[in-house]
């Protein structure tokens, strides 16, 4: 099971899980808690597919310079990892489903700008960070428009701080 939780790198979550937090907060916290839940769930969704598909993405390279990593380890089959991402990308796209509308935008942005970040750029000098600060900021604004706050803007100033 450890092999799992390093493959996701699940001790590195709250950060990703702040900064929706940091979105909520700037509209006014008004979730309930079963949209807190919804909200958490999809941001650790979202979280969980771009670290995993970072190290599928990277797992060849990874024997020379990262052996211990589980997939190059002999942990976690490549095929094991593969199901599990395509799971999460099925939970993070429904996760379209039901936010509110106002989400859905930032979501599809979010999930764009982590694929471009893992499969394309991320190796790039500037453009692979401007792309993970796009990814941070658009979490921010998920959050923000989530708890109904991202349609006055307050959020954007603080999300491109972020990000």
């Amino acid at each position: 099971m450890t092999h799992w939780l390093r493959f996701f790198r699940l001790r590195l979550a709250p950060t990703a899980l702040s900064n929706v937090i940091a979105g909520a907060a700037l509209a006014g916290w008004a979730l309930d808690a079963r949209l807190w839940i919804m909200l958490l769930t999809w941001t650790l969704a979202l979280y969980m597919l771009g670290m995993g598909l970072n190290d599928y993405v990277d797992r060849k390279k990874d024997t020379v310079t990262s052996p211990e990593r589980p997939i190059p380890g002999g942990q976690i089959s490549t095929r094991a990892a593969r199901r599990a991402l395509i799971l999460l990308f099925m939970v993070v796209v429904s996760g379209l489903v039901w936010m509110p509308q106002e989400s859905r935008i930032f979501a599809a942005a979010a999930i764009m700008f982590v694929a471009l970040y893992d499969l394309v750029v991320k190796e790039i000098p500037l453009l692979g960070p401007l792309v993970m600060g796009a990814v941070r900021a658009s979490i921010v604004l998920v959050g923000a428009a989530f708890a109904g706050g991202a349609a006055d803007f307050l959020a954007l100033p603080h999300a491109l701080g972020i990000g």
